[in-house]
């Protein structure tokens, strides 16, 4: 152990230091801000909007901020929990245990990013957020986790809820616990839409429960996302069943639409597993898995879905309504990358994402990304978000192996440098590839985008150690998390802080 320690400290000595730079700014999208925000914990973004009020508002899971002001505390507030863990300690799954005095804060920012206008938080230990919306009357809507009984805008329960916020998020105005709720969205006319394990309820806006609906899958009901189209109220879920084809356990996706009255409207995929085997067994040769991962819409109402597929072999390379047959050849006409990545090492993730018309469900475009380790191999790569403008462009966020797409990156990799990490990128219309770039040393979960800025977040390391093994004569190279402008310039501490990045749409 003691020569492992000695050989990364001289690593470290022996590196080769790179200057801050400044972003390249030849895009669509503008930088405005790349900023830290953390403290001596383990800080992470787990969602992001840009409100009515023209505000950046993060939604961040941490034990403490660096804050220039107090937040508000929502909620009953609550003493700190007397157990204490060591959060560098592994826990049974080997990594640190959490800190469970993390609770979940809102905070607000200038539409810049660079100046802090408010903050909220839940009392130490008391809850966790997972997701965050803004609705259509400049409200804040948060999706949490309450690990005891809380009381908060008038309602008192203990696990999953939804709360609305005012648009500062100092106050809650309502709230309703919604037993394993996993997402939730909010239409045009202020029902709220809430996902849970095969079920889709709907709420009013005085919280009185409308319908709660269910659809079928093959296997084990696993929802991945869900989204609504704001103008038509249409609802909409992605995920998978996990299930069986008679000769191996297969991932088998779906998605389904419901109208503003609980009517089902379509449904895509969901083909049946025993036709997804080898064509020697008299299936259609369908076996790589792919899943539902998550749902979103835009401005103009149309509806997103992103799907996982390992390896390139997909039901979602054939019509969503008859595997059996190949897809319209226009839904990849043209796009940045038409077909699943190829030649690669065993099972890996590759993403897709569709753009689908709501009222029909229909495949207007769709674009495969991957990761390239060389241009006959492809590489992991994972979407986790998408927002559109509502005038057709559309901007995605994930995270990505080595190999990462780009073009007009903000910050080009580094010689002996990790080319990838979490990454944003801008397409048009047509799903064609117009900007692209990484941001080495994070991992992007999140991005909203309103009247022409986009916020993404997730979380960094302080900096990263990269060396090419190709290239052994080069000194390692540590390559420090990109800060433009920021909000806070300095890293908190812990093993990672929050980071968020703002941009300006030309």
């Amino acid at each position: 152990m003691k020569r492992i320690c000695h050989f990364a400290f001289g690593l470290l000595l022996a590196a080769t230091f790179l200057p801050a730079v400044e972003p390249n700014q030849s895009g669509p999208l503008k930088m405005l801000t790349a900023s830290w925000l953390g403290g001596a914990g383990e800080e992470q973004i787990v969602a992001a909007e840009i409100g009515q009020d023209l505000s950046v508002v993060l939604a961040v899971n941490a034990v403490e901020l660096n804050l220039s002001s107090k937040p508000v505390v929502l909620g009953q507030a609550t003493p700190k929990p007397a157990a204490t863990v060591d959060s560098k300690k592994p826990n049974k799954g080997g990594k640190p245990s959490a800190d469970p005095n993390t609770a979940g804060f809102i905070v607000r920012l200038s539409l810049d990013g660079q100046k802090q206008l408010s903050a909220a938080r839940f009392a130490p230990g008391t809850a966790k957020l997972l997701k965050l919306k803004a609705d259509s009357s400049g409200n804040l809507l948060v999706l949490g986790d309450a690990a005891g009984i809380m009381k908060l805008a008038g309602a008192e329960g203990t696990g999953r809820f939804v709360a609305t916020l005012s648009a500062d998020a100092g106050r809650a105005l309502a709230c309703v616990f919604v037993a394993g709720a996993l997402d939730f969205a909010v239409d045009g006319n202020r029902d709220l839409v809430v996902l849970t394990k095969g079920h889709l309820i709907r709420f009013g806006p005085d919280g009185k429960q409308k319908w709660d609906v269910t659809w079928s899958s093959h296997g084990d009901n696993r929802p991945g996302g869900m989204a609504v189209s704001l103008q038509t109220g249409i609802a909409v879920v992605t995920g998978y069943g996990m299930t069986h084809t008679g000769k191996e356990p297969y991932k088998d996706p779906y998605a389904y639409a419901f109208d503003r009255e609980g009517k089902p409207l379509w449904s895509l995929w969901n083909p049946d597993p025993k036709l997804l085997v080898d064509k020697k067994y008299g299936g259609n040769g369908l076996m790589a898995d792919t899943t539902g991962h998550f749902a979103g819409a835009d401005a103009a109402g149309k509806i997103y879905f992103s799907l996982f597929a390992d390896g390139g072999n997909s039901v979602c390379t054939r019509d969503p309504k008859r595997v059996n047959e190949k897809i319209d050849a226009s839904v990849f006409d043209g796009v940045f990358q038409k077909s699943p990545g190829f030649g690669f090492k065993g099972a890996s993730k590759t993403a897709v994402l569709f753009r689908v018309n709501p009222a029909d469900g229909r495949l207007e475009k769709g674009t495969w990304m991957s990761a390239w380790l060389t241009p006959q191999r492809a590489n992991g790569l994972g979407m986790e978000g998408v927002a559109g403008d509502g005038l057709g462009r559309t901007f995605i966020v994930g995270n990505s192996a080595s190999g990462c797409p780009t073009k007009n990156p903000w910050f080009a990799g580094v010689e002996g440098g990790y080319q990838g990490g979490g990454f944003l990128a801008v397409l048009d219309a047509g799903f064609k590839m117009q900007q692209c770039g990484y941001f080495q040393g994070t991992s992007i979960e999140c991005v909203a985008f309103r009247n022409g800025h986009l916020v993404i977040g997730g979380s960094a390391v302080k900096e990263s150690v990269s060396q090419d093994k190709t290239k052994p004569e080069l000194k390692p190279v540590i390559v420090p998390v990109p800060l433009f402008k920021p909000l806070q310039g300095t890293f908190g501490g812990g093993n990672k802080d929050a980071w968020f990045a703002v941009f300006k749409l030309d």
